[in-house]
């Protein structure tokens, strides 16, 4: 196989990965799999048919459908990095970013008035100083997770 069609052979694997959210490691090692399946099938297909155009058609073919391939790469990344890829970089989400920081701040802030609450209720009971705070509180928390719960279920839990 000619250096050109090898050269063909990693654009195609990279335009592949490109889009998943993962680690530039992690990237790098599906796009040298894929490159290595694509070689592989390749030299079977031209082995078989003898044409190699048709050769390293039907070896892209084999690995089928471009959206469902990068879908199923995507579905081996661990959650926890592609959470952390999706809020380094920003990419593939489809909320702005701005949006999961005030959901995590509303989440803390809310917990900072809820735990002194807590703590003031198990020594004085209820009383006035612990319903305001514990309600707003409360309150606050549940905005964040609801904010943070839409961005996660809108970027991670697509129908398929």
């Amino acid at each position: 196989m000619s250096e050109i069609q090898q050269k063909a052979f990693e654009a195609y694997a990279c335009s592949l990965v490109r889009p998943i959210a993962a680690t530039e490691r992690r990237k790098r090692l599906m796009q040298e799999e894929l490159l290595g399946h694509l070689l592989d099938s390749c030299q079977e297909e031209l082995g078989r048919l003898g044409d190699e155009r048709a050769a390293i058609e039907c070896a892209k073919e084999r690995l089928g459908n471009r959206q469902e391939l990068s879908r199923r790469l995507q579905a081996t990344v661990p959650m926890l990095e592609q959470l952390l890829m999706v809020c380094i970089t920003g990419k593939g989400m489809t909320m702005k970013r701005w949006i999961w920081l005030v959901g995590v701040v509303a989440v803390l802030f809310g917990m900072g008035l809820v735990l002194p609450a807590l703590a003031k209720y198990k020594v004085h009971g209820w009383v006035a100083g612990v319903v305001v705070p514990l309600s707003i509180g409360a309150s606050i928390v549940l905005a964040g997770l609801v904010a943070v719960g839409y961005g996660i279920r809108r970027r991670f839990m697509r129908p398929a």
